[in-house]
């Protein structure tokens, strides 16, 4: 029963937060992570079926209010969508006993199968009646790419000096450009807040006296081998067909895999330094500047990743344990 409550308590929460988005547009990363981690408890603390349709009942009805408020039903599927499909995985995860790798595999799958279902709903309203798919995506594009425009538009003219580094390109090829990379910034987002919402439910377990052996710790994060071959096909299918929708698709991918690898380096890093007996303070600095550089487009994070995509391979830890020092 205590636990059914928490369940619809957390619910409650997870929607205020998620409707924070609305109110507070500048704050839709923050507000949907805190969700994210929220809805993560949902799913956890939902153990009896009246709990399950209490919850769920809850985030029905915020659906059903944001498309009452907004008067249009794909915003709400993407408030849903920041914050829905990685809780989902979380939770479900930490109860199917997994780890931390396929916590992150189970998010960015079901936020995939999200996604298409927001773009079906897309597909269903908005587009003219007899459409294709094709016709509804390149509506999309098009609503994304006026978007990013503006955007654009409204940051030139705001620093006119910023125009003399752009002559050789148009604001529609930049925000097009952008646009492609929507599905590799959403895949890095779930990521993200897999990781997160999996060590704050980690840390709320373990304080409560449940065996969390199972999730193992961060440290132990490594990228597989096959992962890593993926990621070498990838890149060689964006080199090879550049501009297709096979290289744009390939591109996006090979970005995701290169934080995912940048992840892993950080994890390897994180091992070290505990097995060199750092102290926990200054390990948690490094490791916390060690996320941001690694999301960050410089050279150190492609460092991280080649880090993380050489352990692939060797299994360094392994070879630190036989070693004894």
């Amino acid at each position: 029963m205590k636990k059914s409550i928490f369940a619809a308590v957390f619910s409650v929460l997870t929607v205020a937060f998620a409707l924070g988005t609305v109110v507070f547009p500048g704050a839709i990363m923050l507000f949907s992570l805190i969700s994210t981690v929220l809805f993560t408890f949902v799913i956890v603390f939902a153990d009896t079926p009246v709990s399950r349709i209490v919850s769920q009942s809850i985030i029905a009805i915020f659906y059903i209010v944001s498309v009452v408020v907004l008067n249009d039903p794909v915003p709400g599927l993407l408030l849903l969508a920041m914050f829905f499909p990685v809780g989902w995985a979380v939770g479900t995860a930490y109860l199917m006993k997994r780890n931390l790798n396929s916590t992150g595999a189970m998010a960015v799958l079901f936020g995939a199968i999200f996604l298409f279902a927001v773009f079906a709903v897309y597909a269903l309203f908005s587009s003219p009646q007899g459409s294709s798919f094709a016709d509804a995506a390149e509506g999309i594009r098009e609503a994304f790419t006026s978007q990013v425009e503006n955007i654009l538009q409204t940051a030139l003219s705001a620093q006119p000096e910023l125009t003399d580094n752009m002559y050789l390109y148009s604001v529609s090829s930049i925000a097009s450009a952008i646009f492609s990379y929507i599905p590799a910034a959403l895949a890095i987002w779930y990521l993200l807040c897999s990781a997160v919402a999996f060590a704050v439910l980690r840390k709320a377990e373990k304080a409560s006296g449940n065996d969390v052996s199972f999730m193992g710790e961060f440290s132990d994060f490594r990228v597989s081998r096959t992962g890593a071959v993926f990621y070498f096909l990838a890149s060689l299918i964006s080199l090879l067909s550049m501009g297709s929708p096979a290289g744009t698709a390939a591109l996006n991918f090979t970005a995701v895999m290169s934080v995912v690898l940048s992840f892993g380096g950080i994890a390897l890093i994180d091992y070290i330094l505990d097995f060199k007996n750092i102290s926990d303070t200054v390990r948690r600095i490094i490791i916390i500047a060690l996320f941001v550089i690694a999301v960050l487009p410089i050279g150190f994070a492609y460092l991280l990743s080649l880090l993380g995509l050489v352990d692939s391979y060797l299994n360094i830890r392994e070879k630190l344990l036989n070693s004894g020092h």
